[in-house]
């Protein structure tokens, strides 16, 4: 946010944190005391300020102080670049409207103060609060965007909010008054709405708005029922500023006038995002105000950010439509007029907009399409492993690497029995599954075959006799019977080599928990079965 007047400076810029990240009601001055706002104390201060002394870039740090040392003078405000601005026009209004409305009962000199070279881009909630005001100094239609964080401060509402406005004579008249099909279809419902509305106009145009994202909510509304459902999130491009006299005794902070506006009215994500926007390169200050304020570039960025995502979903791309049409203050034609977008996951969607002359702007629809990961990621699986037992394990502990790779996002494979563990004798198939973050999985499975040989065999002995697991007196007649076996089976002579290996069980079977370790007959018992099941 930009510095956006004379609390600003005095208590540092709105929406500031606190050293240990939190955000209070306001903001501390420089001594760490919590600001005390006064709801006129920006306008007050500067009441009878001369517009073209105080006002850049002819401005000096000495002049812009009507009310003595204590009030702000031009060097308060530092960057901020305050323009003041004030309308005879509302000045004479504010006799009639003041006791009618209770409107123009604030500051009249200045009635405005804007800060154009701080052009603010900001998202929030908005709602549509009214078309005109009684007095019927312009034409503006008003809104409400609202700020969740509360770093937009308004001294008429307690809830964080800041008005949005512009001058529909200048702006929404012109590109609602054809049809435009699809580019100029929302805005052109909400101009009839906001005409033609039953009973109360403004409440029956924000239930319009509303009824997009709550299909629930019943329109039209009166001003009495207003359940108050979600807002449609928008995007505002405009200069901020603070009418002093709007309100009595306090100062409404302001988007005024509305550069750009897109709001999103199909948020529901299971669809396509929908955004109806307009963007244009100038706009007058209202009717207490005798500026209009341009932009300088012809080339500009309206950033939409990424669409809503359901849950259990993964955002990987999406495909980005446009319908727009470019329209010009005398309602001629502006063919030089150009929109493009472009969509990536660090910034969603903007749009790329030209608008080569000052009186040219473009009305659009903008329908975003989220393209989800719906592609399984890729595993490898290594090949089949073969291996004999651990000596004096009875298993085999198998240590292997699958590879994975997803093209969005990072993916962990689970398998079966994971890589280290100890595999029985036999053959095993092992299954690894990779999951990505949408849900998507693939699988691969490989074979772990664990094989007994006369010589792994003959390890497990002489292991059990290391670690005093068979009595060494065993030893000799153990391995003589497996070696005469060993023989045989090379031979294939199986019926020699199963009759040792029978001998061989016979004694471990006798001298088990005897001089041979239980645990170890049994590994080796099995052994001795495998080998004479795979002979030869």
């Amino acid at each position: 946010m930009p510095v956006w007047g004379h609390q600003a400076n005095y208590c540092g810029v709105f929406g500031a944190r606190d050293s240990n990240g939190n955000n209070p009601n306001w903001i501390t001055d420089s001594t760490g005391v919590p600001c005390t706002l006064s709801a006129d104390l920006l306008c007050a201060d500067i009441d009878g300020s001369d517009e073209a002394d105080f006002s850049p870039p002819s401005c000096d740090n000495s002049e812009g102080c009507p009310n003595g040392s204590g009030s702000p003078c031009v060097s308060d405000f530092t960057a901020a670049w305050p323009y003041l601005d004030k309308s005879t026009e509302c000045q004479a209004a504010a006799k009639v409207s003041c006791l009618l409305g209770g409107v123009l009962c604030g500051r009249l000199d200045p009635s405005r103060i804007d800060y154009p070279n701080n052009v603010i881009v900001y998202r929030a909630p908005i709602v549509f609060e009214d078309h005109s005001p009684a007095y019927g100094l312009d034409d503006d239609y008003t809104m409400d965007l609202h700020s969740p964080g509360g770093e937009l401060y308004d001294t008429q509402g307690s809830d964080g909010r800041v008005h949005v406005e512009y001058d529909s004579d200048e702006s929404i008249d012109h590109f609602t008054r054809d049809d435009w099909g699809a580019a100029n279809k929302w805005w052109r419902d909400l101009r009839y709405q906001v005409d033609h509305g039953d009973g109360d106009t403004d409440q029956d145009a924000r239930c319009y708005m509303r009824h997009f994202i709550d299909p629930n909510h019943t329109c039209p509304q009166t001003e009495t029922v207003d359940p108050n459902p979600d807002d449609p999130t928008a995007v505002v491009v405009g200069v901020p500023s603070v009418d002093c006299a709007d309100h009595p005794l306090s100062n409404t902070t302001e988007i005024h006038p509305a550069l750009a506006v897109a709001i999103r009215f199909q948020q529901d994500s299971s669809k396509p995002e929908q955004w109806a926007f307009f963007y244009r390169r100038r706009g007058d200050n209202g009717g207490c105000g005798t500026n209009v304020y341009g932009r300088c570039d012809t080339t500009f960025q309206l950033p939409l950010s990424l669409p809503p995502v359901p849950t259990g979903k993964v955002l990987k791309s999406a495909n980005v439509h446009v319908d727009w049409h470019g329209w010009a203050d005398d309602d001629s034609d502006s063919s030089d007029v150009s929109v493009t977008s472009h969509f990536d996951l660090a910034n969603g969607t903007v749009l790329n907009i030209a608008l080569p002359q000052q009186p040219e702007g473009v009305v659009g629809l903008v329908t975003v399409t989220p393209v989800f990961d719906t592609t399984p990621p890729q595993i490898t699986c290594p090949g089949n492993i073969t291996k004999t037992p651990d000596p004096g394990q009875g298993t085999a502990a198998v240590t292997f690497a699958e590879t994975v790779s997803d093209d969005c996002s990072s993916v962990t494979p689970v398998c079966s029995s994971p890589s280290g563990t100890a595999f029985p004798l036999g053959t095993t198939t092992d299954t690894c599954t990779a999951t990505d973050q949408a849900g998507n999985s693939t699988s691969c499975s490989f074979t772990v075959n664990i094989v007994v040989t006369p010589q792994s065999i003959g390890t497990d002995v002489n292991q059990f006799l290391s670690t005093g697991k068979i009595a060494s007196i065993l030893g000799t007649s153990l391995l003589q019977k497996l070696n005469a076996a060993a023989k045989a089976r090379a031979k294939g002579d199986c019926n020699t080599a199963n009759y040792n290996y029978r001998l061989f069980i016979d004694e471990v079977l006798a001298q088990s928990g005897k001089k041979i370790d239980p645990i170890a007959a049994q590994i080796l018992i099995a052994d001795a079965n495998y080998l004479m099941t795979h002979c030869p």
